[in-house]
């Protein structure tokens, strides 16, 4: 996303997940892979069916999302309608430069299992006036 300030939120809707084998899980953490330059600072789980959102510079919070929801009660291949839960996530540009990550790490738990899945896509947060990072 272009012209976005130094520690300025933008929010994102990363994908569709589900939970596999289990009757719920919860997403612990979400962390940026490939920088030290962006940084989570709020995610959350929605029902997509309900919740319709791609970005904002704006907060989850500002957007009225609980950043306290992180139940991921969706099950993979469920029959019947079982719904879809939709990864949110905040993130913000820790230095004056632009700067990309190659997509994100997903902690999750459930059942008393605990292990972690990569989104990978890039995205970059670009900083005001850089014309080269919004070609991207």
């Amino acid at each position: 996303m272009a012209d976005v300030a130094e520690h300025s939120p933008l929010a994102v809707g990363l994908m569709s997940i589900c939970v596999d084998g289990a009757n719920s899980g919860e997403v612990t953490a979400v962390e940026p892979i490939g920088t030290d330059d962006i940084e989570v600072t709020a995610f959350t789980v929605v029902d997509a069916q309900r919740e319709t959102f791609a970005a904002s510079r704006k907060s989850l919070s500002a957007e009225g999302f609980d950043t306290t929801a992180h139940t991921v009660a969706t099950r993979c291949g469920a029959e019947g309608g079982d719904g879809i839960s939709r990864l949110l996530v905040e993130m913000e540009r820790l230095t004056p430069e632009s700067a990309t990550t190659d997509g994100f790490k997903v902690h999750w738990r459930a059942d008393g299992n605990e292990g972690t899945f990569d989104i990978l896509f890039e995205n970059s947060i670009c900083a005001p006036g850089d014309v080269a990072c919004s070609d991207i």
